[in-house]
């Protein structure tokens, strides 16, 4: 077995000897037999152990258990304890997915400010089927059938030659002392109802099952990686701009491409979108335009032969700014505007766009900076009569993503005198009875945010 360890690590250039590695360990028999593996190898190490708080007294039962094996050995010890359910609670995700996210931030955090160069996991073969199998489950292609990698990033599993049998066998013959997680017998978790009832069945018709799969998974792996940089290579030739955190992607292009599906999905995936929606959104874009769609951290709107793509967080929802003063600044969506009241009306430049203007007599304060809401009507200057705001943006080409942000200026009396940034009403406009204006004044600079 340490062996069979140090041929696999040394294959896959996993780690140097003299290389500084940080081992995560649960205390459960994976993690005990790769900490006696680096033990006796003489490797320098330190340990990494969380405490989820899920489990109370075995939680800690653990935590103290993996200490006790590290004084012993004079090796380095780095343990926190998390709350999970809050965090899962705050983020709208499994328990799972929870623990997985704070342990791996946790590690990164650990390994930056002790210097290590490599963390460790103790995943092995018969992780590797069970995770393939999930992501089949779950549909997530190409990408999930690799399963786990030896090497990503500074992420090494070393252990990955071993099956779980093989584990056991060792950690008998060895007298390596671990602590059991009561969890992994309840199969209400889909990878523990692989590992109790599907693998048995799949080990059944090929007794070699861990070995095929990982032979499967690192064959298709390099599969993936040629045609990643074929697609990679196709999306250099793209019209894909970039402003700020939003994507701007010209859709005639990958339309025409013999591959669009894959091309298209290739660059929504960055963005947490599954093939199925890339799938949805290429049918779409060919005729339609508006139509938006959700991913996990970003919304993609179909726009008159562009896809436009920007993260959640960008939304403006139901915000309000309260103007009480005739003379104010105030800022919306980080660019700052400037109120003025003039009692000269010939000296004012009316054509000057960074301005609106407004009959001062016609208003009636406080004004209400305000985001869209549906029905929305107001009367546009040189239209009769009132129109849709909707249909306003429609005629002027405004998408959704820029609607939902634009400043809608109301009065005291929620009448809709202008549209910050384009256009007054025409029951505020300027006019030869006028005798005082309101001038609403873009500033030539943008607040950072």
């Amino acid at each position: 077995m340490n062996k069979a360890f140090e041929v696999f690590v040394n294959k896959h250039h996993l780690f140097e000897k003299n290389d500084k590695l940080l081992l995560a360990v649960s205390g459960g028999i994976d993690s005990m037999v790769m900490f006696r593996i680096a033990v006796e190898a003489g490797f320098n190490f330190g340990v990494a152990h969380c405490n989820f708080g899920l489990r109370r007294e075995d939680g800690n039962a653990d935590e103290e258990f993996v200490r006790d094996n590290c004084k012993a050995h004079g090796i380095a010890f780095h343990t926190v304890l998390f709350d999970t359910k809050t965090f899962q609670k705050e983020h709208k995700m499994s328990v799972q997915q929870a623990a997985r996210e704070l342990r791996y931030q946790w590690f990164e955090d650990i390994m930056t400010n002790h210097n290590y160069q490599r963390l460790l996991t103790a995943h092995h073969q018969t992780d590797q089927v069970e995770t393939i199998l999930l992501n089949l489950i779950r549909g997530t292609g190409i990408k999930g059938l690799h399963g786990i990698l030896p090497l990503k990033n500074n992420i090494a599993r070393p252990m990955l030659f071993a099956t779980r049998a093989m584990i056991e066998s060792y950690a008998k013959e060895n007298n390596v002392a671990y602590r059991e997680d009561a969890t992994n017998e309840k199969t209400i978790y889909k990878r523990n109802k692989i590992r109790k009832e599907i693998l048995p069945i799949l080990r059944e018709l090929n007794p070699s099952i861990e070995q095929t799969f990982y032979d499967f998974s690192r064959h298709l792996f390099q599969d993936e990686m040629i045609i990643s940089d074929y697609l990679t290579q196709q999306l250099e030739n793209l019209q894909i701009e970039k402003e700020g955190e939003n994507l701007i992607v010209k859709l005639k292009e990958i339309i025409q491409h013999k591959y669009a599906k894959s091309l298209l999905y290739k660059v929504l995936k960055e963005f947490n979108f599954n093939y199925a929606t890339a799938e949805e959104v290429f049918l779409s874009c060919i005729e339609k335009t508006g139509n938006m769609y959700f991913s996990s951290t970003h919304k993609l709107l179909i726009n008159r032969g562009e896809l436009l793509i920007q993260p959640k967080e960008s939304d403006v929802e139901s915000k309000e700014e309260v103007i009480a003063e005739k003379s104010k600044s105030f800022s919306w969506n980080n660019q700052l505007y400037k109120i003025d009241t003039f009692k000269d009306v010939q000296k004012l430049n009316l054509k000057d766009t960074s301005q609106l203007f407004f009959d001062t007599a016609q208003i009636q304060f406080p004004l209400t900076i305000r985001t869209f809401k549906k029905g929305d009507r107001f009367s546009p200057i040189g239209l009769k009569g009132s129109k849709l705001l909707s249909d306003w943006f429609v005629d002027k080409k405004i998408n959704q993503f820029e609607k939902s942000k634009i400043g809608i200026i109301e009065d005291s009396t929620k009448k809709i005198i202008g549209i910050l940034g384009y256009t007054i009403s025409n029951q505020v406009k300027i006019t030869s009875k006028t005798q005082s204006v309101l001038a609403l004044k873009t500033e030539v600079f943008k607040l950072n945010n």
